[in-house]
C-alpha cells in the first residue's frame, strides 16, 4: 500500500532542439523512444516532471528535469 497518492502528473519529453517527443498525464505509461510511429536517433533527450501527490491530510507539488539517454 502506498502512503501517498498522485493527484496530478504531467510528464514531457524533450529533443535537444526542444521539440515535444512524448507527454502523457499517465504514470504508468512509458516512452517507447518513438515519435509519431518512427524510432527517434540515439540521443539524449530532456524530460520535465510536474506532479501533484496528497498523503490524504497535505497536498504537495513538484517538478523534476532532467536528462535521459536513448540507447538502441
Amino acid at each position: 500500500m502506498h502512503d501517498c497518492m498522485l493527484t496530478n502528473y504531467e510528464l514531457r519529453i524533450y529533443s535537444r532542439w526542444g521539440q515535444e517527443v512524448f507527454s502523457t498525464t499517465d504514470p504508468d505509461a512509458r516512452w517507447n523512444g518513438k515519435f509519431i510511429g518512427e524510432d527517434l536517433p540515439v540521443d539524449v533527450y530532456t524530460y520535465q516532471l510536474h506532479y501533484s501527490k496528497t498523503d490524504f491530510v497535505n497536498e504537495t507539488s513538484g517538478f523534476l528535469r532532467g536528462n535521459i539517454t536513448l540507447l538502441r
